[in-house]
């Protein structure tokens, strides 16, 4: 039964994330957890590239350095590459 005082109220679920930002020198990866339209970063680390055979084993590591398990609701990861056959530069969406 609801009581009074929680007529109109709902639930609003946790979301939580891995976010990631991979670069030429580091990697660099965070927990993100998003409630009530607020984004929260924690478990912050930068390893470095060189020190990781692949994105895998620097995704495994750092796993192993927060504790954290690989149970999410969304995953974001910025990859930092070359432009390959560009043929002129990025212009807006018309030009």
């Amino acid at each position: 039964m609801t009581s009074p005082s929680n007529i109109g109220a709902f639930h609003t679920p946790v979301l939580r994330g891995l976010v990631g930002d991979i670069g030429g020198t580091n990697a660099r990866f965070a927990i993100a957890e998003r409630k009530d339209g607020k984004t929260t970063l924690s478990h912050f680390k930068s390893l470095e590239c060189a020190a990781y055979k692949d994105v895998y084993d620097a995704l495994r590591a750092y796993f192993v350095m927060t504790g954290e398990a690989a149970r999410f609701d969304f995953t974001v990861v910025a990859v930092a590459g070359p432009v390959c056959w560009a043929r002129r530069p990025a212009r807006g969406i018309h030009g």
